[in-house]
């Protein structure tokens, strides 16, 4: 518990390159990813959590997860 918000522990943890913040809830280790769905951008702790990826992270997201992606044409999924 703490009384600091998730934007001001998001600066400290920028620097550190291992922290992601997928939504406006939560802070994730991405040492703890087990899977992420594409589709349906949901990311799959490893301890079972599932989290939902929002639509503006989700490029930045699979660029960290797969930097390989970096070349390829991002695809249109609005809907």
């Amino acid at each position: 518990l703490s009384s600091t918000s998730l934007g001001v522990l998001e600066r400290r943890l920028q620097s550190s390159g291992q922290f992601f913040r997928p939504n406006r809830s939560y802070i994730i280790n991405l040492s703890y990813v087990a899977e992420f769905e594409v589709f349906s951008n949901i990311i799959k702790m490893e301890n079972a959590e599932i989290i939902s990826l929002s639509r503006r992270k989700a490029k930045q997201f699979i660029h960290i997860a797969n930097p390989k992606t970096e070349d390829q044409a991002w695809p249109d999924l609005s809907w």
